[in-house]
């Protein structure tokens, strides 16, 4: 019976170790779980700044991913925004193929952040984007050292 009783306890301690390994820490990062892909390019609003060309999901939301193979107006915008922030020479076609993906590489390394030609939550908090103040010229910011309002979706 003791043996029964003990070996019992171990299956049960077995168990919730490993229900314990699958469900992971409360605060992991929801990035792996926001893997929608951004499908259009949108402009945001801060006080008087516009930054125009941030990719986002078909609900305006920036809380999406680009990654080779990807085809829509959202990489038409991050095409855009390399080519603007980061002296790129893309051709703006929407395509994510090989070239928008070195440009993204050259760009995550200066902006310090993984190099892995993805453009996920890092990449965007630490990309600089065009962006005009009331009409003025034309500059760049990173996205993620302001705060910004959805405005409209771009053409």
């Amino acid at each position: 019976m003791r043996t029964t009783f003990t070996r019992l306890a171990v299956l049960i301690a077995v168990l919730l170790a490993g229900l314990a390994v699958g469900a992971g820490p409360a605060s992991a990062d929801p990035a792996p779980l926001a893997a929608v892909s951004c499908t259009r390019a949108a402009q945001f609003v801060s006080g008087g700044y516009q930054a125009n060309y941030v990719p986002v999901t078909s609900s305006g939301s920036t809380n999406c991913v680009l990654a080779k193979g990807n085809n829509s107006t959202a990489v038409w915008g991050l095409q855009m925004n390399l080519n603007i922030c980061y002296q790129r020479s893309l051709t703006t076609d929407g395509d994510f193929g090989q070239l928008t993906k070195n440009a993204l590489i050259y760009a995550q390394g200066k902006m310090v952040t993984g190099a892995d030609g993805v453009y996920g939550p890092d990449t965007r908090k630490k990309m600089k984007m065009y962006y005009t103040l009331s009409g003025t010229t034309p500059l760049c910011v990173v996205f993620g050292s302001r705060t910004w309002t959805f405005d409209h979706f771009q053409s």
